[in-house]
């Protein structure tokens, strides 16, 4: 549903997910799959990145954003090891993403930058 249109649909229907639920007390911390699995009806997908399989990840992320799959990707809950990973500063990851620990992101588009996919 895409409206250009001020719109309380989406409001109306987490109000009713929380209730349905329970609450919003409920929902706090949820996965996105569930959320996808229960108001969409369709069976929803986790994948976990890792080193080793961000190519399968683009082919992934490529191939839903063309078939106009709904998709959501969240931070981890801490980046303290991404960060000693990538020889970073506590709190550089966040400075330098823009992203949220522990957050999910709407994933609308998927689009290789220059031909680049870091590996």
């Amino acid at each position: 549903m895409h409206s250009q249109q001020k719109e309380i649909w989406c409001m109306l229907i987490e109000k009713a997910y929380a209730k349905a639920y329970g609450g919003y007390l409920a929902l706090e911390a949820g996965n996105s799959h569930e959320a996808f699995a229960d108001l969409l009806g369709f069976p929803a997908h986790i994948f976990k990145i890792t080193g080793e399989n961000t190519e399968r990840l683009w082919e992934m992320l490529s191939v839903y954003c063309s078939s106009g799959s709904p998709m959501a990707l969240s931070t981890p809950g801490d980046f303290k090891q991404v960060e000693a990973k990538l020889g970073m500063e506590e709190g550089e990851a966040r400075k330098k993403t823009g992203l949220i620990p522990r957050h999910a992101f709407s994933v609308l588009h998927a689009k290789e930058y220059k031909g680049y996919i870091e590996k």
